[in-house]
């Protein structure tokens, strides 16, 4: 069996198991820290079920994709695990699909009053939730929505440290920081397991430049509206994705971005690869689900912008 022979799939299995044991411990000690694990354990589930579907193996994809789906919605993390159950459904393997369905009924609306904002946990699900629903939400206007909507009063250093965290968990992507500057928070799209009902969505992407794939492209000038550079980006990206990358920006930074797994942040947009086609970029695209065209680049060292498309 294929998660016997792998290496590498045998220490997810390991890391999985581990970060369960530890949610479990802390079941009834501290809920903060059994959720996180629970999230990283989802993480980790997330990445063996997308390498196994990868390999054919969908009846192990889904039972791994159930299992994020599971630990996430203990967590109360419901987009990742609404992401993971509707994939099991995509994967199509009939054992499995009523399961899925039976959980995503269960569910909940967003209900704010279900919440108890005494405790720590409940105003991160808060702040949690309208990051999803604001894209690009910054620290001052977190503040402002929290109080507006919810009745509760965060500090812009508590609501730093409760994004942070929220990032540390897989769950929003931040811009800016940490000496001073606004955060700029976005939902982390690129790690679910199904992104093709968030394309559009505005979102932050990080990883390395693994390889220039431009000239792998021929050029259809009748639909062809805009010079980019395309890449492969890696990063904890499963599986790989193109990032597109505005000639621009690309000749402004040549000397970083022509060097070998150049480790990038960006700001923009997570597309179908074959948006590509439409862009006049012609190629055999099978090997690549999605691409992320991106219309702000950023420091991966400083938080700073190296780019940004004019409107």
């Amino acid at each position: 069996m294929i998660l016997i022979e792998n290496e590498n799939y045998r220490n997810l299995v390991k890391k999985i198991s581990s970060y369960l044991m530890r949610a479990k411990m802390e079941e009834n000690r501290n809920i903060n820290l059994r959720n996180k694990y629970l999230e990283i354990a989802g993480i980790f589930s997330i990445k063996l079920g997308n390498f196994l579907l990868i390999e054919g193996e969908k009846i192990e994809s889904s039972r791994y994709l159930l299992s994020a789906g599971d630990s996430f919605m203990e967590s109360q993390a419901f987009q990742q695990s609404k992401s993971c159950f509707n994939k099991v459904i995509e994967i199509g393997i009939s054992q499995f699909i009523d399961e899925a369905k039976e959980k995503l009924s269960l569910l909940p609306t967003k209900n704010y009053t279900d919440f108890n904002f005494e405790e720590k946990e409940d105003r991160l699900h808060a702040l949690d939730d309208l990051i999803w629903t604001i894209n690009g939400l910054d620290t001052l206007g977190a503040m402002h929505k929290m109080q507006e909507l919810i009745g509760i009063e965060l500090t812009k250093t508590t609501i730093r440290n409760y994004a942070r965290e929220l990032e540390e968990r897989g769950r929003i992507v931040i811009w800016g920081g940490p000496q001073g500057r606004i955060y700029h928070m976005y939902p982390n799209i690129v790690d679910l397991p199904l992104r093709h009902d968030t394309y559009g969505t505005t979102t932050i992407i990080g990883g390395s430049l693994e390889e220039r794939m431009t000239n792998n492209f021929t050029i259809d000038f009748q639909t062809w509206n805009y010079n980019r550079e395309i890449f492969i980006i890696n990063g904890s990206i499963t599986p790989k994705m193109l990032i597109t990358i505005d000639m621009d920006g690309f000749l402004e930074h040549i000397d970083k971005l022509n060097r070998p797994h150049y480790p990038l942040k960006a700001v923009g947009t997570i597309e179908s690869s074959s948006q590509l086609k439409k862009m006049g970029y012609q190629y055999n695209m099978n090997k690549f689900n999605d691409v992320f065209t991106s219309t702000i680049l950023i420091d991966n060292d400083t938080g700073g912008t190296l780019y940004q498309r004019n409107a």
